[in-house]
This record gives structure tokens, sequence and C-alpha cells, in this order.
């Protein structure tokens, strides 16, 4: 993503917008904020209610079971313990920097929260 390498569309407005928006992928405040990556406004999180975190996170580790024991692509590509532990203890400890964001990295998502707020909301999306 980094090298432009991903071969991800061209940039287009999003419906009813003049502003050109790139294609994108949405991370969490682990990634740096990009033109290509983008994440939450700082401070802010939607898991208001734990109760949903929780049936979001059982729902992911029942589908990560399911795949592995009904797919062998999946399983396939899945490492067994004693060779992640044998990894975990090559790691070097990851240095805590700052980054500034891109201002046009800010205006992207800036444009993505007013659309979606206004012309691009859905009927339900405040309900969760």
């Amino acid at each position: 993503m980094v090298k432009d390498k991903l071969n991800l569309p061209t940039p287009t407005p999003l419906e009813g917008r003049d502003k050109v928006i790139p294609y994108f992928l949405l991370g969490d405040s682990a990634f740096a904020l990009t033109e290509n990556m983008l994440k939450p406004f700082p401070g802010q999180t939607h898991a208001k209610e734990p109760d949903k975190a929780a049936v979001i996170v059982l729902t992911i580790a029942h589908l990560h079971n399911y795949l592995r024991a009904h797919s062998d692509t999946y399983s396939s590509g899945i490492r067994e313990s004693e060779s992640l532990r044998e990894d975990y203890e090559t790691l070097q400890p990851i240095r805590n920097c700052a980054r500034r964001a891109p201002d046009n990295a800010k205006e992207i998502r800036k444009e993505l929260g007013d659309y979606f707020l206004k012309e691009g909301a859905i009927t339900f999306q405040n309900n969760y």
C-alpha cells in the first residue's frame, strides 16, 4: 500500500459529491492514517455496548473454528502454536513513535464522515 502496488481502482467522488475519494481499507488506531488506510477519529469508539462487542468477538471465533473444520484451504494457512512461539521469541520490541497524519488523509476521513451522516446514511445506523 505504501508503494502504491495494490492496483486499487481510480479514486472517484461519492454519490452526490464533487470531492474525489480514493478507495481505502479500514484500520484501527494501530495503523497510521493515510489516503488508503482510514481509521476512526481519535478518542472515539463505537464499542459503547460491551455486550455487542462480545457478540462480535464470539462470532469471529465461531467463523474461524467453522472454517478450520470445513475448509482445507483455510486450515492450511494456520500455523501450529510451536511455530508461532518460535516467531514470538525472535520479535523485537516495537518503538512507540509519534506520527502525524497527512492533511489530505484527514480531509478524506472528514468527507466520508460527513457523507455517512447525511446523504450516505442508512436508516438503521443509529440503532447500534
